[in-house]
Parts: C-alpha cells; structure tokens; sequence
C-alpha cells in the first residue's frame, strides 16, 4: 500500500472529508450502547430550526464517500446527520449481531442519542435495507422514506441470478473485491459509464486497499448475516410512510423488474422514479437528478437546486429567465441554458410564468410535469416571471 501523500485514493478521501466540513458537518462519535459506537458526521451548529435528514449509505466505502454532492445540497435546508454503518469507516461494536435489523436498531439507538423527534431518511443500497428497517421501527417518528437503488425485497434466486450474472460463485468476491479484476466486475455492474476500464491496476489496488481491507472478515460476516435472500419469496410488509423509490435504469445489481416490484408491495403511498443513464449509484452517477427528486419529495426547494441544473445536461433549450437571489432585493437578468426536461421538472414544484411571446416549445406551466404530487401539492401563484424560493 503506498503512503497516503501518494495514494489518489487518500487524497480524494481528505477532498471529501474538507467537503463535509466545508457544508457545516463535523465527525463526530458516540457510543449508543454498552457495545457499539457510531461515528457520524453531522452539524455544528443546532441553534436554527431545520427538519432533520439522515443519510445512510451502501455496502462498499465509508459514508463520506458516497454522499458529497447530497450533504452540500441539503445542508442548507436540513440537519443533515450521515453516519456509518457499523464496522464501516468509523463505527464498531463488539456484538454478535450482524443482521440489517440490527443496524437499523444501531440506528435508532443513534437519533435517540441525538434527541431527533422526528426525521426523513434515505437509504442507499445495503442502507435502503437499513431505512426500511428504521422506518419500520420508528414508525412516525420517521417522517418520509427515500430508497435508492436497494432490493429490499431480495430473494433467493434474485442471488442467485446476481452471482449468474457477475459470473461468480461467492457474493463476497463482487461485494468485497480483493484483486483489480473484481473491483473491474464490480464496477461493471455498478457505473452505467465504462470509464474504470481504463484504469490501471494499481489505482485499483489503492482504491481495495482504502476501501474494501478494513473490517473485512465483519464484512463477510455482514453479508452472511442479511435475513434477505434466504427465502424464495420476499416477506416484506408495507410501510406506513410516504415512500420515494428512486432507481437506476441501468442497475445491474438489483434490476428495474424489482422495483416495479418493491412499489407493489412497500405500500399505497409508494412512488417509482426512474434515474436515466444511471446504474446502481444514482446519488454518485446522477447526483443532480436525484437531489432534484429527494428535494420535491421533502418538500424543500433550496435556490441552488436552480443553479444545479446547469451542468447536469449536454442537450440545451434556450432561454431568459429573470430569478430573484434570496440575499438581494431586486431581479437579475440571467441568459441560462437549461435542459426542457428539467425547466418542466423545475416548474413543478416552483412557479415559472412564460413571458409574452415564448415560443410554443418553451410554454412550460401548461404542459410540466407533476411527478412528486404525492408528497406535496402546489397551487399556482400570480406571481410574473420568477423563480421563487418557498
């Protein structure tokens, strides 16, 4: 393993690290019980009145890593608390468990060290099982559900059909690579885009090393102890949340078959979102789509969601839109290029009049879609042609 000063993946873990901090979060840690201890990273500051956001990330690398462009986005609009999952990054315990319930109850032990009434959650992966689990627990305490990319309702042969398709015989060779050619399969199968295919080995070595070595045999243990995939049908029960499905189109460790499936069987107030050109790491991939979906379905809009959109597309429409900064009083002019597709995403969830004489193709507050009406219903304004925060 090379020093971290020459190590491109310790490097890119101090960037990260500076970003969370940079967005207002601290590391901090707790011990919630007699045996295990979490490490989070969560806000310094507590004086203003927030909702509450928790974050919980997927099998593979600490949270840090997984959730950047999410913590800098709500941070300004939510408590964001993204902890660890036990026996990744910082967070330990000297129990026999090793189950999703127990990480679900490991935290909720957390929120209530923590004193958090009530809260949103979203669960990537491995930390969607985690999610559902919390939500079940907590009951109204947790307040709306976002799973991303995760089969909560996993069954046998979907394993089996894993394993069939990464070409392998033991899950842990694809979840917890140890050579450059299955950190090569796993991402494969992971990033819709192919770029790991140029990368040479020993980036990769150094990615296994930072990655994957720590905690490895708690690591298996983990995925010997999920209660999902030991039977051939899901028993999962609904949910009494609201709930956002978000996924992959291209996710080739749980397929889109099962989510069309999980929103039959998670509950009435389930939503499906499909995340284009994007695999089984929407957040990471798409990260501009999926704060976009997370957002209207937390029924927050923060003003920098507006600027997001700029490079989040290569194929542009045209337009002026004049838009009121929240810190000034007066309106600037902007020439913006935005994807049509996300003017009418955007326009769903804020009020966008046309000025006189728009071209028909940009009439937008006729024609936008409304894909979150079920976590939070708007009425238009009479307002003229800003973009207004509310």
């Amino acid at each position: 393993m090379p020093p971290a000063f020459l190590s491109i993946a310790s490097l890119y873990g101090g960037f990260l690290r500076r970003s969370f901090i940079s967005a207002g979060l601290s590391s901090q840690t707790i011990r919630v019980d007699d045996e295990t201890t979490v490490h989070f990273w969560g806000p310094e500051n507590q004086t203003t009145q927030k909702p509450v956001l928790v974050l919980l990330h997927g099998f593979g690398p600490a949270a840090v890593w997984q959730w950047r462009h999410q913590v800098e986005f709500f941070s300004s609009d939510f408590h964001v608390y993204v902890p660890d999952l036990i026996f990744f990054g910082g967070s330990t315990s000297s129990s026999a468990e090793r189950s999703e319930t127990f990480q679900a109850s490991s935290m909720g032990k957390l929120v209530d060290k923590l004193q958090l009434k009530r809260f949103h959650v979203v669960g990537t992966s491995y930390g969607g099982f985690v999610a559902y689990n919390l939500a079940k627990m907590l009951g109204e305490r947790v307040e709306k559900v976002v799973i991303a990319s995760s089969g909560v309702n996993l069954t046998k042969s979907d394993n089996a059909a894993l394993l069939k398709r990464a070409k392998l015989d033991q899950m842990e060779e694809l979840l917890l690579p140890s050579t450059p050619d299955q950190m090569r399969k796993l991402m494969t199968l992971c990033v819709y885009k192919r770029l790991h295919n140029m990368m040479p080995n020993f980036f990769l070595n150094d990615l296994i090393n930072i990655l994957s070595s720590e905690n490895r045999k708690e690591k298996l243990e983990l995925l010997e102890g999920l209660t999902l995939a030991k039977n051939d049908v899901s028993n999962i029960s609904p949910l009494q949340q609201e709930v956002l499905i978000l996924w992959g189109e291209h996710d080739q460790i749980f397929p889109l078959n099962m989510a069309s499936q999980l929103q039959g069987v998670i509950g009435k107030k389930a939503r499906l979102e499909l995340i284009k050109e994007a695999s089984h790491l929407p957040q990471i991939e798409k990260p501009v789509e999926v704060r976009e979906e997370a957002s209207a379905a937390f029924g927050a809009l923060s003003f920098f969601i507006f600027l997001s959109l700029l490079n989040s597309n290569p194929s542009y429409s045209h337009i002026f839109i004049p838009f009121s900064p929240f810190p000034f009083g007066y309106c600037l002019w902007n020439s913006i290029s935005l994807h049509k597709e996300q003017l009418n995403l955007l326009s769903s969830f804020t009020y966008l009049a046309n000025p006189p004489n728009l071209p028909a193709h940009l009439q937008l507050h006729n024609s936008a879609k409304e894909p979150f009406t079920f976590f939070r219903q708007t009425q238009p304004r009479q307002s003229t042609y800003a973009l207004k925060r509310h």
